[in-house]
């Protein structure tokens, strides 16, 4: 453990999982480009589609739509992560950090 005050940053191994493996596993990319560059990139785009909603009501139903697209994929995508990760990775890798989505 580190002696700072109020650090968290662990020298030794964690016993609770490797998210280094999880990391740098062939699932955190697609097409080369990281699944958090892409989740943020969702949540931006959901944003968007939100504001616009209330600038364009004409576009409303499918700005909505695309919402709703975008957090079944999202839904989707976490459920298929999270049964790989029960199939390759154990213990898993529990941080703050790999379960946030």
């Amino acid at each position: 453990m580190s002696s700072k005050p109020g650090a968290y940053v662990r020298d030794e191994p964690s016993d609770i999982g490797d998210c280094e493996a999880v990391n740098s596993s062939k699932y955190a990319e697609i097409g080369g480009v990281p699944l958090a560059l892409l989740g943020l990139l969702g949540y931006l785009a959901m944003l968007a589609f939100l504001i616009l909603e209330t600038r364009l009501p004409s576009w409303r139903d499918g700005l909505l739509l695309g919402v709703f697209g975008f957090t079944l994929a999202g839904t989707i995508y976490s459920v298929y992560l999270t049964y790989l990760r029960s199939l390759f990775y154990k213990p898993y890798a529990l941080t703050a950090w790999s379960q946030q989505s």
